[in-house]
């Protein structure tokens, strides 16, 4: 993507935190239904707005802006992402909080389990920075020979292939000329799809790599990039799948993927033609945090 398309996006991209940090100070309020409402509306604009950022940053730089969403709870390190999953949760008791209306609270630590200044304000001020320093890197490579390209890093680009691989399925369903559509209808035709464009990216890509036995059991890869050291796992939201069974499925496995001696990481990509999921975005936050000790990515896409 050239400095000209680049810069300009950029440039939106920052005067979009003034509307969403404005709609992120209607979340924490005395009316909590209206808090509920202004937190699904941010957590929708926020999910757009990062999205659009990822592609747009250096890796450095992307690796920073995902912290400030992602957070680390082992080392009690919150941030958007904990804002957004639990916008309008009073902290407990013991902690200082209290009954009440919020705006009457006296207490040291707060009324909220996940404030607003803490927990937005502040990350996506930082986030805002980091897009501006992106900015002026691109202003000064207009002017100077550029830097050898950085790799791509291995999640942001499956999750950019995986959003759109719906649009892919759509044009594979509408075949012309008499020829055969295909028809994305099971677990094993999400696979089949996502290998072939797997193969067009990375240069090992081993399907159904067995993983070391755990406990007297043991499980399989859906695909294992092996040179990345990152396993990706396919689901499909069939109607007999609920959610509940699928965080328990990849609870199971996540216990051998950690013991992969190739694995370092895990991406899950579930396809919800039908939006059984209702909450796509919470579900993904949720089951990013089944291990601390292994790095998950997920992406629902529909």
């Amino acid at each position: 993507m050239s400095v000209q398309v680049r810069a300009p996006r950029l440039e939106a991209l920052i005067a979009q935190v003034t509307a969403l940090d404005e709609l992120a100070q209607r979340v924490q309020v005395d009316d909590f239904a209206a808090g509920r409402s202004a937190a699904a509306e941010l957590s929708a604009a926020y999910d757009i707005w990062f999205t659009d950022c990822l592609p747009l940053l250096p890796s450095d730089l992307c690796k920073k802006f995902r912290f400030e969403y992602e957070g680390n709870v082992a080392a009690l390190r919150y941030r958007i992402r904990h804002f957004l999953h639990e916008p309008v949760r009073p902290r407990p008791k013991l902690f200082g909080g209290g009954n009440g209306k919020p705006s009457e609270f006296t207490g040291i630590l707060g009324y909220w389990q996940h404030p607003y200044n803490d927990r937005f304000k502040g990350p996506i001020g930082t986030q805002r920075k980091l897009l501006m320093e992106a900015l002026s890197r691109l202003n000064s490579a207009a002017v100077t020979p550029a830097p050898t390209p950085t790799r791509v890093d291995t999640f942001d680009l499956l999750e950019r292939l995986t959003r759109r691989m719906p649009e892919m399925y759509a044009v594979l369903a509408n075949c012309g000329h008499g020829q055969t559509a295909v028809r994305i209808q099971n677990e094993y035709d999400v696979q089949r799809v996502l290998h072939a464009v797997a193969m067009l990216h990375f240069d090992d890509v081993r399907v159904e790599e067995p993983t070391p036995s755990v406990a007297s059991g043991s499980s399989r890869l859906d695909f294992l990039l092996k040179d990345e050291r990152v396993a990706v796992e396919t689901k499909y939201m069939r109607p007999d799948l609920t959610t509940k069974r699928v965080r328990e499925q990849l609870a199971n496995d996540i216990l051998y993927f950690r013991a992969h001696p190739d694995v370092d990481a895990l991406f899950i990509y579930i396809y919800d033609p039908k939006r059984r999921i209702t909450n796509p975005r919470g579900f993904e936050r949720d089951l990013a945090e089944l291990s601390e000790s292994l790095r998950i990515r997920v992406v629902v896409a529909t």
